[in-house]
């Protein structure tokens, strides 16, 4: 389908943070502006700064410097609109709860009926409908994550982010996740070390290494892997800036 871009979804700032036990800041003079419907992609090395800076989008880490609007206005007003799913499902695996019970969290604000008939909506788009009477600890870590997820699609989040969403799951399951999420029309931010992610579902790639570098376009270029790794091992890419392989 065809999104249309309206206006910013995510709008940051001179954003820097440092946590309390670190000397250099995790993250240093980021700005980002993401467009309503655009299906971002954040890369990076591990301790890059990924997932602090999505926590700094959610409210789950204060701003120390610079600022973050949400579709034009403070997160604390807005906190209704974003959706958010978690990188290790795994955490949740052993609560006593079954899949219904886990998507049906997210639908507090609405009457019986149209809960039960979201959350099953929604479960089945992900293949998971046939187990909602299932306990969390039943399923495969790619079944929990199909369940985070339509918990999180059921409310019809304005903004979803998602933490690797597709980390460790079998090729079957991250298809199911992804065709999905093409199909909505949210402004999704996907954290992902799989690069295979980027080709025909990214609008937009960010690298994030401390700092943010903006690529307004879904494809992967040498410039945009040494951006995001630095100086990796030779890979060969074609880059599409040029339509030359390169070795990054």
């Amino acid at each position: 389908m065809v999104k249309q871009y309206l206006m910013n979804a995510i709008e940051i700032s001179d954003l820097t943070f440092r946590h309390k036990s670190v000397g250099l800041p995790t993250l240093a003079d980021v700005n980002l502006q993401v467009s309503e419907g655009a299906f971002l992609v954040i890369i990076g090395p591990n301790g890059g700064g990924k997932s602090t800076l999505i926590k700094l989008m959610l409210g789950l880490l204060p701003i120390q410097q610079g600022s973050i609007s949400i579709f034009g206005q403070r997160l604390e007003s807005q906190r209704r609109l974003v959706g958010y799913v978690p990188q290790d499902s795994d955490q949740i695996k052993n609560f006593p709860v079954n899949v219904m019970d886990t998507t049906l969290m997210s639908l507090q604000a609405y009457d019986k009926h149209e809960r039960e008939a979201r959350a099953l909506r929604y479960l089945d788009m992900l293949d998971m409908a046939a187990f909602k009477d299932k306990r969390l600890n039943e399923l495969s870590t790619g079944q929990r994550q199909r369940v985070l997820m339509a918990r999180a699609l059921a409310a019809e989040p304005k903004l979803l982010i998602l933490d690797e969403p597709t980390s460790g799951i079998d090729p079957a399951g991250q298809q199911i996740i992804l065709d999905v999420l093409k199909g909505i029309s949210a402004t999704i931010v996907f954290i992902s070390h799989d690069l295979s992610v980027i080709p025909g579902y990214a609008t937009a790639v960010a690298c994030v290494n401390k700092g943010l570098h903006y690529h307004p376009s879904g494809e992967i270029t040498s410039a945009l892997m040494t951006q995001a790794y630095g100086n990796i091992p030779a890979l060969s890419l074609v880059c599409h800036d040029c339509q030359h392989g390169h070795e990054v």
